[in-house]
């Protein structure tokens, strides 16, 4: 513990500047403990840890009172070894609770193997420690930190303040050039004093003492971190150990840095005494036990100008001698050292040998770094051999030192930023001494030679001052023979020096170079005394090395310059600048040329293959050096110089080219383009570079490799491409797609830097009022420039030029990113994450990396590096500002992707997350690059410039392959919105649509651009919309565009063909734009309010200002040429009843006239009208279609003659579905203008056959998909369609006089808006939740009767299966089956006739038989599973009919029967539980209007009782509340107070029992009971249910027991429901619904009757059974009917019904009664042909139960016995019975259940109010018998179940 108690638990330290080997390794904390006291050890010693000497409390030093020597220790008291306490760290630990340790203390048994104590704990070496009793542990507190020291500091200031830092031995792996640190760490190792003869106690002393005076200096040593420094140290001591090892170690720092180069560590050892009688002075230099003494000089006499070397030292020791003082220079200090040569020709010192097996390793002192002046650094050797002298002259005559044979070693190591241990770094600094020599030349190469060799961290510490000694180098005056030599010596080494700087390990020197370019070098005299320069040295270097490159040795040193021409090129240039004499412009010029031609050189073609290296450098490199340029050159120079080389670099092949279109990227970022004067020349140059690989890959390959044959047909062809690999032209693709939009980002920038930003309006044409770009930033890198929009124009049109090419290349992109995603096995995303796939989502994208936010702020300077993460609130905030700009929005969405965007460098570097080699990323990345310049490259055209290429092309290339090329634009831009395949659509023909067939692709929202990335998808909208689409609509207003009639007709020859490829572009262009102004990504009503606000700032209402119209007025141009002549109208337009719509229109089909509309519709169905609030220039618009108001109607048999336009009705059919997607918005103008176009289609049906049938499907089956798998629309859409499409529809017709088919038009529209909401109902159902499932299956069937009315089949099948899986899902199996049969009605058993396949159902083209034969067999296969047996008896035989009858193959017809006969034996012998039957009522405001205030009666599921059922239904309904109502009718004021609240829900469930239907097998007696039983709860559609009511009692109901029965009057509610279960739900709503009373004698009757039906069934299953069957059940039965009462028993029946009393009270019953007394009478008779059945099987071990059960039948029933005795004798029948007939039975006492069981009659009043009536003595008897059959059933049971275990284990 520390002597101060003040700091007890206070010592603190923080270990910083961990490297990351040092965390991922073993490391350890460990703790050497010594003590203070005497050598014997006396009992008050204080104890410390070697933590308490490395670091203590950092205002108060003192940790032992051996600190507080001074000059001399006058204590009696030594350190001495006492134990060692290890810990393993694990540094990635943050657990708090592991943060307290405690570290067990162990002690060596040998004292001189202290030092390796730490090494024999950790490899667990037990015989060489112990524990000891005075010190067991110590506890320590641990905490990890990550991060920047300081800014752990500041996040932890109250924890970490004030406390002292424990540095690494050497740097840490990050440095700076500001950092300073000048220490020497001095450990004591071990030493060798044998010679001395005996056993001594040696303890060393240390301090530091000044050459020339012997001074001790003050405060240089320091004993740990948080520590004072001391003067003086001493080491431990161990007693009579003669070889002893410390491996202590101090530090020495010096705060002068001048003294380090007079100072020396002086070394004593003396002698301590075992009793501590030690003389004051013993410690004094000549003090009695003083024995020795040895030095280390710092630096290394004589010249004192080299560092101590590093490394292990063992000393010369010498005798004490007090009065020596000059000894450093005359006496040897190392006998020998791990460094001897002082590091002579090494440019790393070695690792210290140690005998340790295990420590801490020391870092080389090669991880010095630099300092930052060192121009002090060294003194002159006169100066210190002056210093010395006067040094001598002062002091007295120095006594020679005796050398003793002992031995001392000791360690150094040093880090330092300011002094270096190198010989040659030294020589080379100080290469004036050298050159002055007359052999200084060659040692001055020497030097340089050797230069190269020294280590890097080295190095830099004096990286200015080695400059300059080199600059100085290069301009000596040599002689002519060794000028070269020399300058090239020297050039080489600034190239190697200057490639360290590049190195990544030193990057943070690279704004020190920077600085010493810039301010130092422009200081320095760059003439010699001829006039020779500095850069003249340089560019003559250069060129030599240019010029020498077959040289093996020249060659090598090109490639490493080649690596620093920047900096080389930077020191020619800013050399250059220091020179004011204009001559030296010619000279500089000519030879700056001459260098630049010498490195074009080198890229040409006759070069030899070895020059690929050297190629590939230049290529990498040569765009720094143009950089440099511009501040010499014109920039018409430096652009002649760059296309130049880049020229030479065509021929070019392999990845030679990538690394040509990465220096090609390069320049363009560069200063090339930002000069106005060759902006325009370059961008053309550019283009023309890459535009070889802006195309699709055979394209690429076909150029590339033909150009090549081309260019080599007269030279070797061993550079010649053969192939292009597929992988090479995606990274030159990527690269060439970077360079373009490098280019457009240029041109925006300095053209565009006025525009407003995403505020401003993108409509006009004008070049002045529109922002020319999709991004403008203010303030970025480039200032405003005067320009020519001649150079604007100039640009754009050369960049259109490829456009074609980025078509082909996007198709073929996109192809191969389909691919890879399906190799990938990317899973596909649903519609949830708006389509995003794994490739492009950010969800299971990489994380923001460090090199992505560079990329983005090299493409614009308004993206903070900073910001790690883009969330909804930066992009608003991005897209409200308008010094923002549209392309950091596009950059922010990209820099999510695997696989960086825009890649900068080659070759390609992978994100960290990305896979190694996966292609689907960089495919689908490189895609994404692509759709980014398409948009930029639009958007930056002018209007009229885009309109003017497509006429150009339509000029040169002809309509045709306009209309190809427009196609391919239109294709391409659904894919960049949609995702849809290029490949699909590019298959489109006149009878096919490729564009439909793309959008059911459920694969393309994989390729869609992701919902999450909100501004680029509205961007891109809004660039595809009106940049890119709508100027196009004027190509469609010439009439060469305008199909010929030629062109519908079936007809081959050059003119048709024409002809149908104007009509696909007229269908394409027409779908594309609908299309986009029906895009999902533009509905802003369904965007939350900041999404809103971003949508409308970036987009604008660009849907009603240009979609609108355009869409409107596209459909105005396809009705004709409004200029041309009424004969070139009447030449397209045609009287037509042909059905464009492929449909076979059949006029005697008498379901035509029931389609449009349906009788049931749902009682939640409100139709609103919708308000019209639309402008009156919208209504002016949608006025103006349709035929001229003069068109004449020719009449016709059947239906009125209108002519029709050929164009529009062709449209008709693509365009109809766009359209209906367009009309579900909420946008008012894009509505009605839409509604527009649907009902002119609509009229062209009208016209033609008056009435709609193909028109009507065709929008049932765009509705359908659009509304259930899209989800569009919704009920305020709904409301609103209907009366604006029949206002607008009676316009149209009334326009053109055909007011006859305004009802029938009404009416389809009617049927249409049914259908709407019948559909909008279903999808407001959530698909997931099965509180709504039932409502979602009815109204499932609700729109499956409207479909079965209209005849839709294949969207009727579809919803069939639909509500199939909906059952499968719940496992109603019956149900599903059922349903089924709704598909297989509409199928015939015909085995000719063909079924359509049904893909999306799995269902291949078939005949029509066998399509129904499968449902047949599913459907058998789902009641198989639900044991609905007798369904599948049924369908069997109808199989089996057919088979026999039908198809006569009687190997069916054989399995099918046996497969019947398989059920059949299920129905007889498989137990089945029949589901129960319950009633709910809903009530309340919360449930849907479909359900409320209605009654149900539920089929529940198998072995469901009422209490799962209330559960199932309260889990479904979780915010219901049960209501306890026992009426079967809720009371109108509860009803009342249950809608008062708004959200309220109740539920009303009871059990109800299935009344029977009239079924033949119910009636037929021979039927079996497993037979009845099915049909009492299957075929039913009438329940009952019954509840106890109060009546006014009777007289005696309190004073006999069988008053209760007097009084059990029962209410009776019987239901009726509108389908018979089992039915296609498990549901059934009630209709109908009858109350009535039942009496209490009914009441008795009817549990009578059930009582003796049961007994009946029982008897005849037992007695078909035989001894097979469990007897239990009918002896339990037995039991119960002959002593048990049932509700209440027959005795308490005969009691309270069959008295007198009750026949004269009650004459209306006469009847009841006398049908009870028979039912009595039966039961006697059924009970003993069930005795008879009994006493046939039961066993003999229950042979006494039966005996029993028959004395008590003749007991209990002994009365009815002796009248059915009577009645059996033959005497005259009476016709009537008086009240002497009726029977006085004797009352039974009330029986336990327990005694029932055994026929035990109960003790007299056991139960209270039991009549005491006095037991007879065969009562009596009768007790002691049961009792006894009672004990002796129980002992038979446990017998045979004795003989049963036995049986078995002998079996086991």
């Amino acid at each position: 513990m520390p002597k101060d108690e003040a700091l007890i638990g206070r010592l603190k330290t923080m270990f910083i500047d961990l490297a990351s080997q040092n965390i991922n390794s073993d490391i350890y904390l460990v703790c050497y403990i010594v003590r203070l006291g005497g050598m014997k050890g006396p009992e008050k010693d204080h104890f410390g840890g070697h933590g308490s000497m490395i670091f203590g409390n950092h205002h108060d030093g003192r940790m032992f009172s051996y600190f507080d020597t001074k000059q001399g220790s006058k204590h009696s008291s030594f350190k001495r070894p006492f134990g060692c306490a290890v810990l393993k760290l694990n540094l990635f630990n943050t657990d708090p609770e592991d943060m307290e340790h405690d570290m067990p203390i162990y002690t060596a048994v040998v004292e001189g193997n202290y030092t390796e104590l730490h090494q024999d704990i950790i490899f667990g070496n037990t015989k060489a420690y112990a524990k000891n009793q005075r010190a067991e542990m110590l506890r320590i507190h641990l905490q990890t930190f990550y991060g920047v020291l300081d800014d752990v500091i500041k996040a932890n200031v109250a924890q970490l303040q004030d406390i002292p830092h424990t540095l690494r031995l050497g740097f840490p792996d990050v440095v700076f050039p500001d950092d300073t640190r000048n220490e020497l760490y001095f450990t004591l190792q071990s030493a060798d004093f044998s010679m001395f003869g005996r056993a001594r106690n040696l303890q060393v002393t240390i301090s530091v003492r000044d050459n020339h005076t012997s001074n001790i200096i003050e405060n240089a040593i320091y004993t740990g971190s948080g520590t004072q420094p001391i003067s003086q140290w001493e080491s431990m001591v161990f007693y009579h150990e003669q070889k002893p090892h410390w491996g202590e170690t101090v530090k020495v720092a010096i705060p002068k840095m001048e003294q380090w180069e007079r100072s020396h560590i002086f070394i004593m050892v003396r002698h301590v005494s075992s009793t501590g009688n030690n003389s004051p002075n013993t410690s004094q230099l000549g003090g009695d036990k003083a024995i020795a003494m040895g030095f280390v000089p710092l630096f290394l006499p004589p010249q004192h100008r080299d560092f101590v070397a590093d490394g292990t030292h063992t000393l010369f020791m010498y005798r004490f001698d007090r009065g020596c003082h000059n000894y450093i220079d005359s006496t040897p200090w190392c006998c020998r050292s791990t460094s001897p040569s002082n590091m002579q020709g090494e440019n790393k010192s070695k690792s210290p040998p140690t005998t340790r097996r295990l420590g801490h390793h020391k870092t080389a002192s090669n991880h010095s770094f630099m300092s930052t002046s060192s121009s002090n650094l060294f003194q002159s050797s006169s100066d210190i051999s002056s210093s010395s002298a006067a040094a001598a002259a002062a002091a007295p005559a120095t006594s020679k030192l005796v050398m003793l044979r002992d031995t001392l070693s000791v360690s150094t190591f040093l880090c330092s930023t300011r002094f270096t241990q190198n010989k040659v770094l030294v020589k080379l600094l100080n290469w004036r001494d050298i050159i002055e020599d007359p052999q200084g030349s060659d040692e001055l190469l020497a030097v340089l030679d050797q230069f190269t060799f020294v280590g890097e961290v080295e190095v830099v510490k004096f990286l200015a001052d080695i400059l300059d000694a080199l600059f100085d180098i290069m301009l000596w005056p040599y002689s002519a023979e060794t000028r070269n030599e020399v300058n090239d010596e020297v050039l080489a080494a600034i190239v190697w020096l200057l490639g360290i700087v590049q190195d990544r390990r030193f990057s943070n020197f690279r704004p020190v170079l920077d600085v010493y370019i810039e301010q130092r070098f422009v200081a320095q005299n760059q003439r010699d005394d001829d006039g020779t320069t500095i850069f003249e040295c340089l560019l003559r270097g250069m060129s030599r090395l240019c010029t020498s490159s077959s040289d093996p040795s020249k060659a090598k040193r090109l490639r490493s310059s080649m690596k620093v021409w920047d900096y080389l090129f930077r020191f020619i240039v800013r050399s250059r600048q220091n020179q004011s004499a204009a001559q030296m412009d010619d000279l500089f010029q000519t030879e700056l040329e001459e260098l630049l031609r010498a490195i074009t050189q080198l890229m040409s073609a006759d070069q030899p293959s070895s020059m690929i290296g050297t190629q590939t450098l230049a290529l990498q490199h040569f765009a720094d050096i143009l950089v440099e340029l511009f501040a010499v050159f014109t920039p018409q120079q430096t652009m002649d110089v760059a296309v130049k080389f880049i020229d030479t670099c065509a021929h070019v092949t392999g990845r030679l080219v990538g690394f040509k279109l990465a220096m090609i990227l390069s320049i363009v970022k560069g200063p090339s383009l930002n000069d106005a004067s060759c902006r325009l020349v370059f961008s053309k140059h550019v283009f023309r570079w890459i535009r070889v690989w802006l195309n699709s890959y055979m394209a690429s390959a076909k150029d590339v490799i033909f150009s090549r044959q081309v260019e080599q047909q007269q030279e070797v062809m061993d550079q010649q491409q053969t192939r292009l690999p597929r992988s090479q032209w995606i990274e030159n693709l990527r690269l060439s797609l970077t360079i373009l939009s490098e280019v457009l980002s240029k041109v925006r920038r300095a053209f565009g830097l006025a525009a407003s930003g995403l505020s401003s309006s993108v409509s006009s044409p004008s070049l002045g009022s529109r922002p020319i770009s999709l991004a403008t930033s203010i303030g970025e890198e480039e200032s405003t420039q005067e320009y020519s929009p001649s150079d604007l124009s100039g640009i754009t049109e050369a960049a259109l030029q490829l456009v074609p090419q980025l078509l082909n290349a996007y198709k073929e992109l996109q192809r191969l990113t389909i691919q890879a995603i399906q190799v990938s096995n990317v899973p596909e995303s649903n519609g949830g994450n708006g389509g995003a796939s794994p490739l492009l989502s950010p969800s299971v994208s990489r994380p923001m990396s460090r090199q992505s936010f560079s990329i983005l702020r090299e493409r614009t300077s308004s993206i903070s590096g900073s910001r790690a993460t883009f969330s909804l609130a930066d992009m608003i905030q991005d897209a409200g500002s308008s010094s923002k700009s549209k392309t950091t929005v596009v950059l922010q969405a990209l820099a999510t992707l695997p696989y960086s965007p825009f890649p900068s460098s080659y070759p390609f570097t992978p994100s960290k997350g990305a896979a190694q080699t996966n292609q689907a990323a960089m495919i689908s990345t490189g895609l994404m690059d692509l759709t980014v310049v398409l948009l930029e490259l639009f958007y930056l055209t002018p209007r009229q410039q885009w309109v003017h290429y497509i006429e150009t092309v339509s000029e040169q290339d002809g309509p045709e392959e306009t209309a190809d090329f427009l196609r391919k634009v239109c294709y391409t831009c659904m894919g960049i919105l949609f995702g849809d395949s290029i490949t699909f659509m590019d298959e489109s023909t006149v009878q096919s649509d490729g564009m439909l067939r793309s959008e059911e692709d459920m694969t393309r929202e994989t390729r869609a651009l992701p919902f999450q990335w909100l501004n680029l998808s509205a961007i891109a909208h809004q660039v595809v919309l009106m940049d890119i689409l709508e100027p196009i609509i004027t190509i469609f207003e010439n009439p060469a565009f305008v199909p010929l009639k030629i062109s519908y007709l079936d007809v081959v020859d050059d003119e048709a063909k024409l002809g149908q490829s104007l009509l696909l572009v007229w269908r394409t262009y027409f779908s594309s734009v609908l299309r986009v102004v029906g895009s999902p990504r533009l509905e802003l009503e369904k965007f939350l309010p900041q999404e809103q606000r971003a949508v409308w700032k970036i987009a604008g209402n660009m849907r009603g200002q240009v979609g609108a119209k355009l869409f409107l007025k596209l459909w105005n141009l396809a009705d004709g040429n409004r200029n041309a002549s009424r004969e070139q109208q009447q030449q397209h337009r045609v009287s037509s009843n042909v059905d464009y719509f492929g449909g076979d229109i059949n006029f005697d089909d008498p379901l035509r006239k029931s389609m449009a509309s349906i009788e049931e519709v749902d009682d939640d169905e409100h139709h609103h009208d919708g308000e019209e609030d639309e402008e009156d220039d919208e209504v002016e618009e949608t006025e103006e279609k349709g035929l001229a108001p003069n068109e004449p109607h020719q009449p016709s048999t059947s239906t009125k003659s209108t002519s029709i336009c050929l164009l529009q009705q062709d449209l008709s059919h693509s365009i109809l579905r766009p359209a209906c997607s367009v009309m579900l918005t909420h946008h008012d103008r894009v509505r009605v203008n839409a509604l527009t176009v649907i009902v002119d289609i609509m009229t062209f049906e009208l016209y033609a056959y008056g009435e709609l049938r193909s028109i009507q499907h065709h929008i049932i089956s765009a509705l359908d998909g659009l509304v259930m798998t899209n989800l569009k629309g919704d009920t305020i859409i709904s409301s609103k369609i209907a009366p604006e499409m029949i206002r607008i529809l009676e316009n149209r017709l009334s326009a053109d006089n055909r007011q006859d088919l305004i009802p029938t038009g009404k009416k389809s529209v009617e049927s249409l808006s049914i259908l709407l909401g019948l559909l909008l109902q279903i999808r407001s159902l959530p698909a997931n939740n099965d509180e709504f499932m039932d409502e979602r299956i009815t109204a499932t069937l609700k729109l499956m009767r409207y479909i079965q009315v209209i005849e839709r089949e294949e969207i009727y099948i579809k919803y069939v299966h639909q509500l199939v899986q909906l059952h499968l899902d719940s496992r109603n199996f019956i149900e599903a089956a059922l349903t089924l049969r709704f598909h297989a009605d509409l199928l015939a058993w015909d085995p000719a006739e063909k079924a359509q396949d049904i893909p999306e159902l799995g269902l291949s083209s078939q005949s029509s038989f066998a399509r129904k034969e499968g449902l047949y067999l599913k459907m058998m296969t789902y009641l198989d599973q639900g044991s609905a047996w007798e369904i599948c008896v049924q369908l069997c035989k109808d199989l089996a009919h057919e088979y026999e009858f039908t198809l006569c193959d009687y190997t069916k017809l054989s399995d099918m029967l046996q497969r019947q006969a398989s059920f059949v034996e299920n129905i007889a012998k498989k137990e089945r539980c029949f589901t129960e039957y319950f009633r709910v009522g809903f009530y309340g405001r919360g449930f849907p209007v479909s359900s409320r205030n209605k009654q149900y009666v539920y089929r529940g599921l198998e072995w469901e009782k009422l209490s799962s059922f209330v559960e199932r239904m309260q889990n479904r309904h979780p915010n219901a509340q049960l209501l306890t109502v026992k009426h079967a009718a809720i009371p109108e004021n509860q009803l009342r107070e249950m809608e008062m609240a708004l959200d309220g829900q109740y539920l009303h469930i009871t059990p109800v029992v299935p009344l029977p239907s009239n079924n033949s097998y119910l009636q037929n007696p021979l039927a079996p009971d497993y037979i009845k039983k099915y049909y009492e709860f299957n075929e039913v559609c009438q329940f009952s249910f019954s509840h106890p009511v109060t009546k006014e009692s009777t007289t005696v109901a309190d004073k006999q027991p069988e008053s209760d029965f007097l009084n059990l009057w029962t209410e009776r509610v019987e239901f009726e429901c509108e389908d018979i279960f089992p039915t296609i739900v498990r549901r059934s709503k009630i209709i109908a619904m009858q109350v009535k009373e039942l009496s209490p004698i009914e009441n008795a009757l009817e549990a009578m009757h059930n009582k003796n039906a049961e007994l009946v069934s029982l008897n005849k299953k037992y007695l078909a059974s035989g001894n097979r069957a469990n007897l239990s059940p009918f002896s339990m039965a037995l039991n119960g009917a002959v002593d048990a009462p049932v509700n209440g028993g027959v005795p308490l029946y005969k009691k309270a019904f069959l008295s007198e009393q009750y026949w004269d009270d009650h004459p209306e019953m006469h009847q009841a009664i006398e049908q009870l007394q028979q039912s009595i009478l039966d039961q006697a008779v059924i009970i003993k042909e069930c005795l008879v059945t009994h006493d046939k099987l039961v066993s003999n071990e229950m042979r006494p139960f039966h005996t029993t059960l028959t004395e008590f039948y003749y007991k209990n029933f002994a009365d009815e016995i002796k009248i059915l005795k009577e009645k059996a004798r033959p005497k005259k029948a009476t016709t009537s019975k008086t009240k002497a007939d009726i029977p006085t039975l004797p009352a039974l006492p009330l029986m336990s259940p327990i005694s029932r069981a055994f026929s035990i009659p109960t003790p007299v009043g056991e139960f209270p109010g039991a009549p005491l009536t006095p037991t007879s003595s065969f009562d009596h008897a009768t007790m002691s018998r049961a009792e006894s059959i009672s004990r002796t059933l129980k002992m038979s049971l446990r017998k045979k179940s004795r003989k049963r275990s036995t049986s078995t284990n002998g079996l086991k």
